[in-house]
C-alpha cells in the first residue's frame, strides 16, 4: 500500500508474482478530497492495521507544528520511513 508518492513516479514491479498473487492495484486521487474526506478514507484502513494485516512503515523524524516547513524538506529528502507533524505535547 502507497499512500503518498514522493520522488520518482515511476516504479517497477515483477508482474509474475503480480500474477502469481493475484494482486489488484488500485488507485485514489486525493488532491480531489478535502481533509474530512480523506480522513474518513484512511480510517477505513484502521481495521487493517490493527489486525497486522498492514504494517506501517517506521517513524523517521518528528516535528512539531512550528517545524511543518522543515517537516516537508525532510520528506523531500525521501527518508527511510515516515515524516510525522505532531503537537509538542505529544513529542515528549
Amino acid at each position: 500500500m502507497v499512500i503518498s508518492a514522493v520522488g520518482t513516479r515511476t516504479v517497477e514491479i515483477d508482474l509474475i508474482d503480480f500474477y502469481h498473487n493475484e494482486v489488484r492495484m488500485l488507485g485514489a486521487d486525493s488532491r480531489k478530497l478535502d481533509c474530512v474526506r480523506s480522513a474518513e478514507r484512511l480510517s477505513r484502513f484502521s481495521p487493517y492495521f490493527e489486525a497486522g494485516d498492514l504494517h506501517p512503515l517506521p517513524i523517521a523524524r518528528t516535528f512539531t507544528l512550528e517545524q511543518g516547513r522543515n517537516a516537508y524538506s525532510a520528506v523531500a529528502g525521501r527518508p527511510p520511513g515516515r515524516v510525522v507533524i505532531c503537537p509538542e505535547s505529544a513529542l515528549v
